[in-house]
């Protein structure tokens, strides 16, 4: 007999960061920036005596406004750890991590086959975790509208855009 699974919650918030380990996905640089972002901003809205709810929504943004830029094959390796880790965590919405995920197999096939070999042997290949440095990265410029910002595309928005 097959059991179906039951469905989780839509959003099950952390409410402390965890301590950075594989399991984790803190290694990454990329994914500790945004679940820090994402604990800080949470902590903050709840501190404003919001909801839960409200707190959630505005850290899975602030989550997604830390997530590195698809741009340069190491860029795009982060982001990927971002989408995942987010995934898992429930940081986007089912349906929005693939797409995400989709978005970064478009930007790595841009890259040259050269450039990912080169960026693959300038960096350490398995580097230990006590001797890794926290390198911060660039923020990225926003590709997601804000949750407050509910603004209805219409077609008069749409004409002189061709």
């Amino acid at each position: 007999m097959i059991h179906a699974l039951k469905p989780l919650a839509p959003h099950t918030p952390v409410p402390t960061p965890c301590t950075p380990s594989p399991i984790c996905g803190q290694d990454n640089p990329a994914v500790a920036r945004c679940e820090a972002e994402w604990h800080r901003v949470y902590h903050a809205v709840l501190k404003k005596k919001k909801g839960n709810d409200e707190a959630i929504e505005e850290a899975d943004y602030a989550y997604r406004e830390a997530m590195p830029a698809l741009v340069g094959y190491s860029n795009i390796c982060h982001f990927i750890a971002c989408v995942v880790y987010g995934m898992l965590m429930r940081r986007f919405d089912p349906e929005e991590g693939p797409k995400l995920l989709y978005a970064a197999q478009v930007a790595l096939s841009t890259i040259a086959p050269q450039a990912k070999a080169l960026s693959r042997n300038s960096q350490n290949p398995d580097p230990k975790p006590e001797t890794r440095s926290f390198t911060p990265l660039p923020p990225s410029p926003s590709i997601f509208p804000h949750p407050s910002e509910n603004k209805q595309v219409t077609s008069s928005d749409m004409k002189g855009a061709h």
